[in-house]
């Protein structure tokens, strides 16, 4: 395959009508699986055959909005995603900045010998311990807001989206000052620093509004975490085994992460949740 002028290749992306085009049409198949979801739920001795047809057509929108995309090299032959220039100009944009387009043959020795790396056990442990609060914050903040915070079962619930709706802006915010400046690392120190005090506010002030602020803080930080770690991740591993046993890794360490922290806040300690804290803090 012939590869573009890598520094032509923002054009693939950036000023493409038709994958605009295509984006907008994959929206909108989303929107007609959900009425198709709706529809099951319409007892069928009420339908007509057009319904039924329409219900037939929903159901094939539905199963396109499933369709999988190969990797870059092969992206021309998947669903029409990318015609062949597109895909063309996709794989000289990854030979160019990581040069592991073509994959080196599989063989045992080739796959172990990345375990001598230490950055993967370094990313390892970081998806552990941010999924550690991660999934100990989403799962206890319910129970935070009740037994800690004094407020009813239905209020706790409430109280429970919104710190989320929160995370979107610093989401969006070091998302946009990774990309601009190249670091990922100084992001990732802040908002680790975001989520220390957090958690602070959360388990040492005395104010229910004081601690419920904190929540906020911890949840914005730690969920703006996920895309600078997985940033961070895919932009420091190179080589299509290593990034095989970096993921494999990652996520086995991102499971027990989940676990660990489903055991880290006691119902015994309410309403301080003090082993929680330190452990998060730490």
């Amino acid at each position: 395959m012939r590869l573009s002028n890598p520094t032509t290749l923002h054009d693939t992306f950036n000023d493409h009508p038709r994958i605009e085009s295509r984006l907008k049409i994959m929206s909108s198949k989303s929107f007609s699986s959900t009425e198709a979801i709706q529809a099951e739920l319409v007892p069928r001795t009420t339908q007509t055959a057009k319904d039924r047809d329409a219900q037939l057509r929903r159901k094939a929108d539905w199963r396109l909005c499933t369709i999988a995309v190969d990797f870059p090299e092969k992206a021309h032959l998947s669903f029409h995603f990318l015609n062949e220039s597109e895909t063309e100009r996709a794989v000289a944009r990854i030979q160019f900045d990581r040069g592991d387009v073509q994959p080196a043959p599989f063989s045992w020795s080739e796959v172990l010998r990345h375990f001598g790396d230490w950055k993967i056990y370094g990313f390892a442990a970081m998806f552990f311990l941010l999924n550690l609060v991660s999934t100990a914050l989403a799962y206890f903040l319910p129970i935070i807001l009740q037994g800690g915070m004094g407020f009813s079962s239905n209020q706790a619930i409430l109280l429970s989206s919104p710190p989320y709706y929160y995370a979107v802006i610093p989401v969006l915010l070091s998302s946009r000052v990774g990309d601009k400046y190249r670091l990922r690392g100084p992001v990732i120190t802040f908002n680790s620093l975001c989520l220390i005090a957090g958690i602070a506010m959360l388990g040492f002030s005395r104010q229910v509004t004081v601690r419920y602020i904190g929540v906020y803080l911890a949840t914005g930080a730690y969920v703006s975490n996920w895309a600078a770690l997985n940033s961070y991740q895919a932009n420091n591993i190179t080589g299509q085994w290593k990034r095989a046993v970096t993921a494999a890794a990652v996520t086995a360490c991102n499971g027990l992460g989940g676990i660990a922290g489903s055991f880290i806040f006691k119902q015994n300690e309410a309403p301080r949740y003090i082993t929680a804290i330190w452990v998060s803090i730490g």
